[in-house]
């Protein structure tokens, strides 16, 4: 029995390719940023270290230094910690502070070696500011770094004049001190002078000018010069001895108040010359015993002083005796 198989299809390939679609690129793609360079030289290197302690306002070594310390706090935690088990275990002291003390000199050097190296990683590789890369910090904003040397010098010489003035402007507010103290001075001279002119002033309007008085002083002195004249020629028909010569009863009692006066006077004198005593001198020039003793002796002086002394009476003697024989 012959039988039917299908024979297998035969597919043709198509020699046609597909167009390759292209998308134009929208943005451009912006170039690779420069690989940074670091600082070569120790002084590129100091440099970019002030700056990045200035930036950050703590030095990048004291932060290296705390890690540092940190490491050797947790290796001096972790060797306490080995010593305790050593103790525990039972093992001999000997070996074990042998063992101890080498396990503690192992860890030291590695962590001064391995962090020797961190830090001058972090200082060459972290904390760096690369020299193809320009910063500028904000209180450098308006600083011009493309200064030339005749532009110092320019600014040189105006910091001078600047100074000049300064020290001019200083030099002119101590004299205009000095001139106003003087000027207060001068004012209070000036109010001193005003017042007494305003003094001499009222003094002045109280007072007529002489030009003004000298008729009615002449034509006074006339008059007074008449009334002398007219007075002359009436005492004239008078006589002086009438006027004051005294009467008996007066010249009795001149006398006999003189007597009492000097009696009293010689009694004190001669008791006190008998009484010896501690004396004290009166107003009339004597000594006295007692505040009594010296209210008499100044009533004696008033009473000597009334009667007149012996010169008056000599000079209205001659007076009389001119009246007489004129």
């Amino acid at each position: 029995m012959l039988s039917h198989t299908n024979p297998p299809s035969a597919r043709r390939r198509s020699t046609v390719r597909p167009p390759i679609l292209r998308v134009p690129p929208t943005e451009t793609t912006p170039p690779p940023p420069p690989q940074p360079i670091l600082p070569a030289s120790q002084a590129a290197r100091d440099a970019s270290l002030e700056l990045v302690t200035e930036q950050l306002g703590w030095a990048p070594v004291s932060y290296v230094d705390d890690i540092i310390n940190s490491m050797n706090d947790l290796a001096y935690k972790g060797i306490s910690s080995f010593e305790t088990w050593l103790e525990e275990y039972g093992l001999d002291e000997e070996e074990s502070e042998k063992g101890l003390a080498a396990t503690e000199t192992l860890f030291e050097n590695n962590i001064d070696k391995q962090f020797d190296k961190f830090e001058l990683f972090v200082l060459q590789s972290i904390f760096v500011v690369p020299t193809n890369l320009p910063i500028k910090l904000p209180h450098y904003e308006e600083v011009e770094f493309g200064v030339s040397a005749a532009d110092e010098a320019n600014a040189d010489m105006e910091l001078e004049e600047v100074r000049r003035r300064i020290v001019a402007a200083r030099y002119l507010e101590q004299r205009l001190k000095v001139e106003l103290e003087s000027t207060e001075t001068r004012r209070l001279a000036l109010e001193r002078m005003k017042r007494d002119v305003d003094h001499l002033a009222a003094l002045k309007d109280d007072k007529v000018p002489l030009s003004e008085t000298y008729t009615t002083l002449l034509a006074t002195l006339r008059n007074t010069r008449t009334l002398s004249e007219t007075l002359r020629k009436r005492s004239q028909n008078l006589s002086i001895q009438t006027l004051i010569a005294p009467s008996p009863d007066d010249a009795e009692n001149v006398q006999s108040v003189i007597a009492a006066a000097m009696d009293r006077r010689r009694r004190k004198q001669e008791e006190l010359a008998r009484t010896p005593s501690r004396r004290r001198r009166s107003a009339g020039g004597g000594q006295v015993r007692s505040a009594r003793e010296g209210a008499e002796y100044a009533i004696e002086y008033r009473e000597r002083i009334g009667v007149g002394s012996a010169t008056d009476v000599q000079a209205w003697r001659e007076l009389l005796e001119e009246e007489q024989h004129p």
